[in-house]
């Protein structure tokens, strides 16, 4: 399963870099997943919260540079189109991209029907966290307190919590450039 998602976000990679190239834009593939190895990023993981070890383990995928504009961006690629009325987001990577954001750092998530926003514009109001014993669900409901926190059985996948975006706040990412 792992190998077949990893696939398929190649293959979303390859098409979404083909359209960025084809719209102007200079791109650089960024992600911890270029430069990383394995044992330094499973030291990463087992840092936790720490907040320069997130920083690492969570850079978006791609650099982008507007050239015509001087504008420049970074590009999330989530490969899966969710539901019908949302989309799953791992909770550390949009609790990262979010703080870039603060900063002044543009940032947008791009899904894999092409879609997106930038992470500030993201709209969630539930968070799925899998029953697992790093996962303290009371600590998420006290730094969520307006949002919907839900216990679910980790029957698959990574076990981290992840957000519900609602697909009601993406953009067409063809119409935009």
């Amino acid at each position: 399963m792992f190998k077949e998602r990893n696939l398929k976000h190649q293959e979303f990679q390859n098409k979404a870099i083909e359209l960025f190239k084809n719209a102007g834009f200079l791109i650089n593939v960024y992600g911890q997943e270029t430069n990383i190895f394995k044992e330094f990023s499973n030291a990463l993981y087992q840092c936790g919260d720490n907040i320069t070890a997130k920083f690492i383990r969570y850079k978006p995928d791609l650099a982008l540079i507007l050239i015509k504009d001087k504008k420049i961006y970074l590009c999330e690629l989530k490969s899966s189109c969710g539901n019908e009325d949302t989309i799953g987001l791992e909770k550390n990577s949009y609790e990262m991209a979010l703080l870039l954001s603060k900063i002044g750092v543009k940032i947008f998530i791009l899904f894999g029907d092409f879609t997106y926003n930038f992470v500030e514009n993201l709209e969630w109001d539930t968070m799925l966290v899998p029953d697992r014993s790093d996962n303290d669900i009371e600590d998420y409901k006290k730094k969520y307190p307006d949002k919907k926190i839900v216990s679910i059985s980790r029957t698959q996948g990574s076990g981290t919590p992840f957000i519900l975006v609602k697909k009601q706040c993406l953009k067409k990412l063809l119409s935009q450039i």
